[in-house]
């Protein structure tokens, strides 16, 4: 079964899809049944020259209680689709924290 949200050594994986220039921040849940699921974000941040895939990290470390630094990008630097490390957290824990955030 392919899931958004992967345990691995030291942590966790999570597929998003970001969506740049958004109204706001915030946080969609995968689509039921999809071949590919991924968590959507949305971030008010443009897509140029990194801004998103900063704000990416900065609005994740928020939701999962982590530090930026434990928050980091392993695909995807140039792609909607992006694939994050979460350092210290389980599969389990990172998907609660997501699913508390969904607007």
């Amino acid at each position: 079964m392919n899931r958004a949200i992967n345990d691995c050594p030291g942590g966790c994986t999570v597929a998003v899809k970001v969506v740049p220039r958004a109204s706001g921040n915030s946080v969609a849940a995968p689509e039921e049944g999809s071949q590919e699921p991924v968590w959507q974000i949305r971030l008010n941040a443009p897509a140029v020259e990194g801004k998103a895939n900063a704000a990416l990290q900065e609005y994740l470390a928020k939701i999962l209680g982590l530090k930026r630094r434990q928050v980091s990008l392993k695909i995807g630097d140039k792609s909607r689709r992006k694939v994050i490390f979460a350092e210290g957290l389980t599969a389990a824990e990172a998907e609660e924290c997501l699913k508390k955030n969904i607007k």
